[in-house]
């Protein structure tokens, strides 16, 4: 039996400490990865994607919520790497510790 999962791309984004789980239709290559990891290490830099994203808005990204800043995330990457990514709630969440 073939598992469907396997041609799936899962993003985990951390969004000023929320969590937020994003599928894609196709599997991520390593150049989709660099390019999704370079839109989130240059997110707060002035000439970002991000950036001119919110200076359409007239907004600065400090004001907008988590939730906003991963909707933002998701038409970015789309735009960047022609990729669709969609959220996926998380079921459960859980933790082991000491």
């Amino acid at each position: 039996m073939k598992n469907d999962n396997q041609n799936l791309g899962v993003i985990l984004l951390n969004v000023k400490g929320v969590i937020f789980l994003f599928i894609s239709a196709v599997k991520l290559n390593k150049e989709c990865k660099n390019q999704i990891r370079s839109i989130c290490e240059n997110a707060f830099e002035e000439c970002s994607s991000f950036n001119m994203f919110l200076k359409e808005l007239d907004t600065d990204i400090e004001d907008v919520s988590a939730y906003e800043i991963a909707e933002i995330f998701a038409k970015i990457v789309k735009t960047e790497t022609n990729i669709d990514i969609f959220f996926k709630g998380i079921d459960l969440e859980l933790s082991i510790e000491e």
